[in-house]
């Protein structure tokens, strides 16, 4: 589960990364991306607890 989560996280960092990267040249851009990359790790929070709830169930 743990390296589950690991994998996930850090494809998300390097998706991020690769965004910011690209996109850096404009303020709105890089604060969109903070943004969207925030609700996307929360967001698999939340998919990753629900998993681990139906892996107990």
């Amino acid at each position: 589960y743990n390296y589950v989560f690991l994998n996930i996280y850090n494809s998300l960092l390097f998706v991020w990364f690769i965004f910011y990267k690209t996109l850096n040249n404009h303020l709105l851009v890089i604060f969109f991306n903070i943004f969207l990359f925030n609700f996307l790790f929360f967001y698999v929070i939340i998919y990753l607890v629900l998993f681990q709830f139906y892996i107990l169930l």
